[in-house]
């Protein structure tokens, strides 16, 4: 096959670029985590104050995302939602 040029080795560049992006990544030290505290939340008043948030969403003060989670559900579930 004369006048062919030889082959050249195909590169992935999307490969390369997303393995160099995910080596940085992974080299990336977590922030510290906060100590586990335990709190005790109203959920009447943790909803309540979830209708009076701003777009911002902002709480008074922190909640566990399962706690969170069970007050919207049993919010859904009051108002006939299924889950």
């Amino acid at each position: 096959m004369e006048g062919k040029t030889p082959a050249t080795e195909f590169k992935h560049e999307g490969l390369q670029n997303w393995l160099a992006i995910r080596s940085q990544w992974t080299k990336t030290k977590m922030a510290p985590t906060i100590p586990k505290q335990e709190v005790h939340i109203n959920p009447d008043a943790l909803y309540e104050e979830l209708l009076a948030t701003d777009k911002d969403g902002k709480l008074s003060q922190r909640v566990p995302l399962p706690e969170l989670i069970s007050v919207i559900a049993e919010v859904w579930e009051a108002d006939g939602l299924a889950l």
